[in-house]
Formats: C-alpha cells, sequence, structure tokens
C-alpha cells in the first residue's frame, strides 16, 4: 500500500508538518555488534552455486590419551569432525510514496535517503534479530520454569548446565525484557548478601533504553523482545550461548541496474536496494531486500525458559 494524503492523514490534520519528527513505539534493539554473533558467522554464498553454508567442526583435544602396552602400542581413535550448517533465503520490505505525499510531507522524512537509513537499513538489521531469537529457544539444554518468573538461582543453575556439559565461552545472553524484569526484581529485592547489594545488582536492576544490560556472572546480557513465545504463549524462550552455538549466513545480493539498484551494509549485513517508479500512478517505490539464514549450531548454549 503506498503512502498517500489519505494513508498519511493523522500527521496531516492540523494541516501543517512539524520540522521534526519523532518514532514510533517499536522494538529497534539490535546484539548483532557482539564477538559472539560475529565469531558464528559462516560465510557470504555469493557466486557460490549453493544456498547452504557450512562450516566445519573438527574434535582438536576432545579425546584422551589411553594406557598402552610397552611394544604393543594403542589402536587408533578418529578425530570427530561434524559441519553447521545455515541456510540462506530472501527477506523484503516495500514502501511506496505517492508524490503528492512526498511534496508534502518532505524528502527528509518520505524520500529515498530517509526511508534507506532510517527504515529499511534498520528493518534489515531487526529481521536478522529475529531470526536468531527464533533459533536460541532449541538447544538440547533447558533451564525451564514454565509460568514461573525468572530467578538469579536459575540463571546460575543454566551456567551450571553451559559449565557441567563442555560449553565454550565467551558467554552471552538473550531475555526477552519480561525475563530481564523478573530476573533484575529478584536479584534487587530477593537476592542474597553480596549479589543483592552490590553495584553490580543495582546496576542490572535499573531499566535503561539499551540491549546491552551488562556482565554479570560473566555474561554479557541483552534484551530483545524478538525473544518468542513457547509453551502457547505462557513462556518465553531466551538462552545463554557461545561462539557457534547459533551459526548464520548471508548472500550479498547481485546489482544488474546500477542506476536503479545498491548495496548497503556489505560485508556485514548486505541489503540490495531498488528504486522503482509508477509514473501513472505517480508513486515511487523502495524496496529492500537481503539474503540471510540462522540455524543453530553446535549445543552450545542453554534455553532459559520462563514466565512471559
Amino acid at each position: 500500500m503506498a503512502n498517500t494524503t489519505a494513508s498519511l492523514v493523522a500527521i496531516l490534520a492540523d494541516g501543517s508538518v512539524a520540522t521534526a519528527y519523532a518514532l514510533s513505539i517499536a522494538d529497534r534493539h539490535s546484539f548483532l555488534s557482539h564477538d559472539i554473533i560475529t565469531q558464528s558467522y559462516i560465510a557470504d554464498l555469493a557466486g557460490r552455486s549453493s544456498t547452504t553454508a557450512e562450516k566445519p567442526v573438527y574434535g582438536y583435544g576432545a579425546n584422551l590419551m589411553a594406557s598402552e602396552t610397552e611394544g604393543t602400542g594403542v589402536s587408533s581413535t578418529a578425530l570427530s569432525v561434524a559441519a553447521l550448517t545455515a541456510t540462506v533465503g530472501g527477506f523484503a520490505l516495500r514502501r511506496d510514496t505517492s508524490s503528492l505525499a512526498q511534496s508534502i510531507i518532505g524528502a527528509d522524512r518520505l524520500g529515498a535517503a530517509a526511508l534507506i537509513a532510517d527504515d529499511l537499513a534498520k528493518s534489515a538489521t531487526m529481521t536478522l534479530v529475529n531470526s536468531i531469537a527464533s533459533v536460541i529457544d532449541d538447544f538440547t539444554n533447558t533451564e525451564a520454569d514454565t509460568g514461573v518468573a525468572l530467578t538469579l538461582a536459575k540463571v546460575i543453575s543454566a551456567l551450571a548446565t553451559f559449565s557441567a556439559n563442555n560449553m565454550r565461552g565467551p558467554i552471552m545472553g538473550v531475555l526477552h525484557s519480561k525475563q530481564w524484569s523478573d530476573l533484575s526484581s529478584n536479584i534487587a529485592t530477593s537476592g542474597s548478601g553480596s549479589v543483592q547489594f552490590s553495584d553490580a545488582g543495582a546496576k542490572l536492576a535499573a531499566f535503561t533504553d539499551d540491549s546491552f544490560k551488562g556482565n554479570f556472572l560473566g555474561v554479557d546480557w541483552f534484551t530483545s523482545n524478538q525473544v518468542v513465545f513457547q509453551n502457547g504463549v505462557t513462556d518465553r524462550g531466551g538462552a545463554i550461548f557461545g561462539p557457534d552455538g547459533i551459526v548464520w549466513a548471508t548472500a550479498t545480493p547481485t546489482v544488474d541496474n546500477p542506476a536503479l539498484q545498491t548495496v548497503i551494509g556489505a560485508g556485514k549485513l548486505p541489503v540490495l536496494i531498488d528504486i522503482g517508479r509508477d509514473g501513472g500512478a505517480g508513486v515511487s517505490e523502495i524496496t529492500a531486500r537481503c539474503f540471510v539464514g540462522t540455524s543453530k549450531g553446535l549445543e552450545n548454549g542453554v534455553t532459559i525458559t520462563s514466565a512471559a
């Protein structure tokens, strides 16, 4: 649906348009800059004749030496190998704007540059965040307390599971904001001694307009409202995980008409921008498209299930 003066009536009702604008309420918080996400990237599949990226896994150092009999030796132990994969698919978002609407509202809000930088690029980022958040609830190892608010004891138990299963750090945690609120409330009001009254505990209990909440118990904690429901709408499924717990891949789109196309975010999350024009309808079309895929990788994480 095109943005026309009819669809934009809410901001045109008083007959004027302010020189500044505000953002609507929406989740725009990203955790993609963390090193664990960067390390878990597999490849850009552009030109590789496949939609599936693969990362080899080697069991270096996983086997202990066995006691041997002098003069006899030991039998051979095969090196364990496996592969982590992520299959890339397409995601797109299009914005249409009528010439009249753009003339009245202004190019600083509805023009191509504003839509690309302020709208479509953020949409691509949040699409990848959503895709990762939809995977972290799938680890085999879980710390589940369905219908019950998340507590510090449950987080410590999840970290114990992480350690007991020889999982590899560093560790990041991603929780829904409700899970984080429950956890921080528990830390601030019910935690014991050194944790409850520490500077770290106070900071964790504070509400901030940011995805990153701080480092606590050796974990870099993030919140995202993209964390999915579990058990219907009873719970949310956050997680703690290390490198390659999730894996992801991209494919840089091909530009075949440089006059009407460009790629932004090259080397990170490449997004193809297509600009079209329906002259008869007086509508400009801007479409963003990215090719990305995510998947659970190693069992290098613990899903944390608690009340939604």
